[in-house]
């Protein structure tokens, strides 16, 4: 697994560490990608109210996956996942997608 840039069908924009199989992608601790406003963006938890924090989508509910930006993925890791974060990284607050 690794943390992917997802967006959905339905236009949701994600992070999430992500593996895929047999056309099928499996999203553990997913964040939806707010825009504040122009050029500003929250992480908030996808599935706030579920029991578990991994979620199987079907390859046809996906409309890209992509590495993400180093400042975006040091603030995932921060507030999702391992806590690592890797140097050299914009503050996502200043990306403009």
């Amino acid at each position: 697994m690794s943390v992917k840039l997802i967006r959905l069908t339905t236009g949701e924009m994600l992070l999430a560490n992500t593996s895929i199989e047999n056309n099928a992608y499996t999203l553990k601790k997913p964040a939806w990608i707010a825009q504040l406003k122009q050029g500003e963006f929250a992480l908030v938890p996808w599935l706030p109210l579920a029991k578990e924090d991994v979620v199987t989508l079907s390859g046809d509910k996906i409309m890209y996956c992509l590495e993400p930006e180093i400042g975006i993925l040091n603030e995932y890791n921060s507030a999702f996942g391992s806590g690592i974060v890797v140097p050299g990284g914009v503050k996502p607050l200043s990306l403009s997608l």
